[in-house]
């Protein structure tokens, strides 16, 4: 298709006409008082939300042209959600002041690879200032604020308090949705397997449940087509009355038959767990149960597998419990070691895909896991509850990694300070500082201005000489120290939400041409021309 093409001026102006729409929206949901926003959508029920990363993600402008601009600047918030779960409004506002900002400089004549340079190198200054002045939390305290100011919720905040409590700041928390009325969590005390029975038939009826005390497993990834390897096991199990589940990649519909026909003609304690959905980390999944229940792990890669086994191939585990959906491992077994090598491998990683696995398999092994399962009276409510949890997630996991800073947009303010004009002396330099500082206090004015707080310059001048800690509380109008105060943020949200904002920032305003499909030109045209027509009329009167 060709292309229409856009130069200079005309490229920039496009691109920052597309990025303030979308700013423009998203702005608005920053801080304790952000309002919210209605989404409607042709294949979805309208829903409310504040969410920043949400309304970006759904957001489309109608102008095409205008969209390539917003779809920019989306990759701001988009990328900073990615990263730490949280920040995206913040980020869309540094990003969009300092393009804004920017623009003014490079009609005034200021050299934009210049300008792309200092301001990288100021940028850097700062993030080096906010790590050298966060402040490690200590409390769970903490944690429940830090989720209270992501989630605006009191529930999901203490919610998430409870959880940390038991299972420490490094556990591993998930969400899942649930068609109940409430939020409510469960702590795991074992081992959970995302797998269930292959039939209900192995569940007592009454609970939907197969219980077994003391009970043996056998550990494959075969695919079982028929169960004689097992006849000298079944014998002995008909002998002692102890118990057996078969953990397979999975069991074809004659072999399950013969399976439930033994269990009901010989009345045998025996269960079979389907592996399904575990993708290309299968394998390993067997093997941390095989090193949890001193069980032999079969694997099809190996022929004869099954030649003379026996008892002592099999794992053991104290209790096991599955359901439907989960098998759960009770055991005793020290993981020390066997952790130890998986946060190696973690260190190792080199995608986040493989982090994320092997991150999911060191908490089930360490029982350091919990499930948040968001709940509401109705759909639109668990959804913008759950959009609350995955902020409030983020936000902790950020927290204690990195530590906190005050919140409230003060950390940024203060940075400032090492922006001293005066050490600079080029035009460029000079300019850099004056929009860095200015991008720095925007997220302040936001919350001021969504909080209906008339904005003063003695206020700015106040925080700045106060301490580090001090800045402006939202709720009592005071300039105190935030930390005391628990308005806090953490330190990574705040270093990710500038880095990303400036990258996409200086990819902009060294931007000198834009290619759009022409289709898209006669709608640009119209636009245009409808401007001028009531710019006209409006001369008229």
């Amino acid at each position: 298709m060709s292309k229409e093409i856009f130069l200079k001026n005309d490229a920039k102006e496009i691109l920052l006409d597309g990025i303030n729409e979308l700013a423009n929206v998203v702005r608005i949901t920053l801080g304790p008082n952000g309002k919210n926003v209605i989404i409607q959508d042709e294949f979805k029920k309208p829903f409310i939300t504040n969410d920043g990363a949400t309304i970006a993600r759904e957001l489309i402008l109608s102008n095409p042209t205008l969209n390539v601009g917003a779809e920019l600047i989306k990759e701001v918030a988009l990328k900073t959600n990615d990263l730490v779960g949280d920040g995206t409004t913040t980020a869309t506002i540094l990003a969009v002041s300092l393009i804004n900002e920017s623009m003014k400089s490079i009609k005034s004549g200021v050299n934009p690879l210049k300008l792309k340079e200092n301001l990288e190198l100021l940028s850097n200054k700062i993030v080096k200032y906010l790590e050298q002045n966060a402040i490690i939390i200590n409390s769970y305290k903490e944690i429940k604020t830090i989720a209270k100011i992501a989630s605006k919720s009191d529930e999901l905040a203490n919610i998430f308090e409870e959880i940390v409590k038991i299972i420490g700041n490094n556990g591993l928390i998930k969400l899942e949705n649930t068609k109940n009325s409430k939020t409510t969590y469960e702590v795991m005390d074992g081992y959970i397997l995302d797998n269930g029975y292959a039939s209900s038939v192995f569940a007592n009826t009454e609970i939907q449940n197969c219980i077994f005390d003391n009970s043996h497993i056998l550990i494959t990834n075969e695919d079982i087509y028929d169960i004689n390897f097992l006849n000298d096991i079944f014998l002995k199990m008909q002998k002692t009355g102890c118990s057996l589940v078969i953990i397979c990649n999975s069991i074809s519909e004659p072999a399950l038959s013969n399976v439930i026909s033994l269990k009901e003609k010989n009345d045998l304690k025996i269960a079979v767990v389907n592996l399904i959905d575990t993708n290309n980390y299968r394998d390993e999944i067997l093997k941390d149960i095989s090193y949890l229940t001193n069980g032999k792990f079969f694997s099809k890669e190996i022929s004869n597998n099954f030649n003379n086994l026996s008892f002592n191939d099999l794992g053991f585990t104290k209790k096991i419990i599955i359901n439907k959906e989960t098998t759960k491992l009770i055991n005793d077994k020290e993981v020390d070691e066997y952790l130890k090598n998986l946060e190696k491998l973690i260190g190792l990683a080199t995608t986040n895909f493989e982090k994320e696995i092997l991150n999911h398999r060191y908490y089930q092994l360490a029982k350091k896991y919990a499930i948040i399962k968001i709940g509401g009276q109705t759909e639109l409510e668990i959804t913008e509850k759950m959009m609350k949890a995955e902020d409030a997630l983020g936000a902790i996991n950020a927290t204690v990694k990195s530590g906190v800073l005050p919140g409230g947009g003060s950390a940024y303010i203060k940075a400032t300070s090492i922006l001293q004009y005066k050490e600079y002396t080029s035009k460029e330099e000079k300019m850099a500082v004056n929009i860095m500082k200015e991008t720095l206090f925007a997220p302040f004015k936001q919350l001021l201005l969504n909080s209906e707080i008339y904005f003063e310059q003695e206020l700015l001048d106040n925080i700045l000489e106060s301490e580090f800690n001090y800045g402006y509380n939202l709720f009592n109008q005071k300039v105190e120290n935030l930390i005391d105060s628990n308005i806090i943020d953490p330190t990574l949200v705040e270093i990710v939400a500038l880095k990303n904002a400036v990258s996409i920032a200086c990819l902009i305003i060294t931007t000198d041409a834009l290619l759009v499909d022409s289709s898209y030109d006669s709608l640009l045209k119209k636009e245009i021309n409808n401007q001028i027509i009531k710019d006209s009329i409006s001369g008229m009167r």
